[in-house]
């Protein structure tokens, strides 16, 4: 979905071309977009990333809900023993 995007806006001359220079790994994302095309690149990066966190949010809670509830269990079955012991 990002690439396709990305090669839309880029194809119809809404994003600059990258201007293609290799930036370390490290580099943080925005930070990367702005060198490698503006201020608009960067901004689409910031889009993408709010878009990915909206989309994985109901993953991340469905999956920390069952830890939650693993954990309740886990410890009513230590207290539980704790107390027969």
């Amino acid at each position: 979905l990002s690439i396709g995007s990305a090669y839309f806006l880029t194809a119809i001359g809404i994003l600059p071309r990258l201007i293609g220079v290799s930036l370390p790994n490290g580099m943080p994302v925005l930070i990367q977009g702005f060198i490698q095309g503006g201020w608009k690149v960067a901004l689409f990066q910031l889009i993408l990333i709010i878009g990915s966190v909206i989309c994985y949010y109901p993953f991340f809670k469905s999956l920390d809900n069952d830890a939650v509830k693993e954990e309740a269990a886990e410890l009513e079955t230590t207290q539980t023993e704790l107390e027969t012991a």
